[in-house]
């Protein structure tokens, strides 16, 4: 009976492997709810009075923390607030927004506190939107009401960024400068001058073992095309991110083969075993993981808004040149941002990283799950204008497709550009006709003295043609 079930246990994990997660709602409906702690506690909502969103103006205050006597705030995006509070442990049980000059920070217990921000006089707006500490620390949030306690108003100082973790082993210098060849050197170039300085810098020779190692770093990710594209796309994090993906792979693939392991070779229903195993491992060839491994580290689809003029929508453009602002990746200025050509860099966007995520089990606080965390970037970016080619049919309605362009989205350390779909903005601001679907309206000035007599007047159309 036992062998019998073993088998049944071992046919049903040899078709296919299952990965089985207890959610944490339900396993606090297994205990009832309220044991262990924690369960079934409700966390903040917001009263219909106020507004709980975030406006763009404060999103410098994203993945910052603030610091008082007696608590700290990490604000996350989306309105989540991180707390060594006990109210504020349950994920998403404290809530924060900022708005209308003020900021809010909403707890189970607590409630809405409202905070006015002061020192905002202070700083260089370009250097807070950047979130440098040196513009933060002229920064405290004070407390609208004092304290009932104390008579006091309450005061949070700004403690830390929240930054994604400083890897000592991955390189923050730029590979193309570590080997002192052009972005575009053909691969042969890149080859012969690895050489030299391999040979140059060797510490068998008296060279630096730290440099050394540098060009031999450089050499390895530049040499191979696809890591040379992905560093080119994503810089060293996504050369990183798509290497743990790899043995994610091997490491399932693992998993089978030991499956397999587990029956005797002599066993009358090997064979069987092994072809569903050898099934299951063709998923992993080569083209098929390397396009789950894109998508997976692949950046969302990014729309931007082409604005088009009455005129050329009426005439229709067989060609019309838009300049997009692309976001892109400063190299070797994550290493020292103070260089000159680091000057016109700012934070990229926000890198985003699994970490574990908690909940209510029959034996305590344990890992449920994992949970992706926004982190601001240590990396640095800039924008720069790219030409993009489009044509305009007459008549394009708003939001229609121009063109879509692959991998053309933003730079975001460890993450593949997304495409972007730009898309038809009906109006733009030289027009002197506003557009009203079908309809055409304009304003005319006019003076008293024709306004009294009347007047007669003429004025050229979209189409070139005089209107009387």
């Amino acid at each position: 009976m036992l062998l019998a079930c073993f088998l049944l246990l071992l046919a049903k994990n040899a078709r296919g492997q299952f990965q089985f997660e207890i959610p944490a709602e339900m396993l606090q409906g297994m205990m009832g709810g309220g044991m262990m702690g924690g369960g079934g506690r409700k966390g903040a909502e917001w009263p219909k009075t106020e507004n709980s969103e975030i406006s763009a103006e404060f999103e410098w205050l994203v993945n910052t923390e603030w610091e008082g006597k007696t608590s700290k705030y990490l604000l996350l995006r989306d309105g989540f607030v991180e707390s060594p509070l006990k109210e504020c442990e349950p994920e998403g049980h404290c809530l924060w927004a900022a708005n209308n000059g003020r900021v809010l920070i909403n707890t189970p217990k607590l409630k809405v506190v409202k905070f006015t921000i002061e020192g905002l006089e202070q700083v260089d707006r370009k250097k807070l939107d950047n979130k440098e500490e040196s513009e933060l620390q002229k920064v405290s949030l004070v407390m609208e009401k004092p304290s009932k306690s104390t008579g006091k108003k309450g005061k949070l100082d700004f403690k830390r960024v929240a930054m994604a973790d400083e890897q000592e082993s991955m390189i923050s210098a730029d590979l193309y400068k570590i080997l002192d060849v052009a972005e575009d050197a053909e691969q042969s170039a890149i080859k012969s001058k690895y050489r030299r300085l391999s040979v140059q810098y060797h510490p068998d020779k008296g060279g630096d073992p730290k440099v050394f190692n540098d060009i031999r770093e450089a050499y390895e990710v530049l040499d191979d095309p696809e890591k040379r594209r992905q560093y080119n796309l994503g810089g060293m994090q996504l050369v990183k991110n798509v290497e743990i993906a790899w043995k994610e792979v091997e490491g399932q693939k693992a998993q089978l083969d030991a499956q397999l392991n587990q029956v005797p070779k002599n066993h009358p229903q090997y064979q069987m075993f092994k072809q569903q195993i050898e099934q299951q491992k063709r998923q992993f060839d080569k083209a098929n993981v390397e396009s789950k491994i894109q998508q997976k580290l692949q950046s969302e689809e990014l729309e931007v808004l082409v604005p088009i003029s009455a005129s050329e929508l009426y005439n229709g453009v067989e060609k019309k040149i838009f300049v997009f602002q692309r976001s892109m990746i400063c190299r070797g200025c994550k290493e020292d941002p103070t260089r000159p050509e680091c000057q016109d860099c700012g934070r990229c966007p926000p890198e985003k990283v699994q970490v574990p995520k908690y909940g209510m089990t029959p034996f305590g606080r344990q890992v449920v799950g994992m949970r992706e965390k926004e982190q601001e970037s240590r990396e640095r970016c800039h924008e720069v204008g790219v030409e993009v080619a489009v044509r305009v049919a007459k008549g394009a309605k708003q939001g229609s497709s121009l063109k879509v362009l692959p991998n053309m989205g933003h730079q975001t350390p460890g993450k593949f550009p997304g495409k972007v779909n730009f898309k038809v903005q009906r109006g733009s601001k030289e027009d002197s006709y506003r557009i009203a679907e079908s309809d055409l309206h304009t304003v005319l000035h006019i003076s008293l003295e024709q306004a009294i007599f009347g007047f007669s007047i003429s004025w050229r159309h979209l189409g070139q043609e005089t209107v009387p």
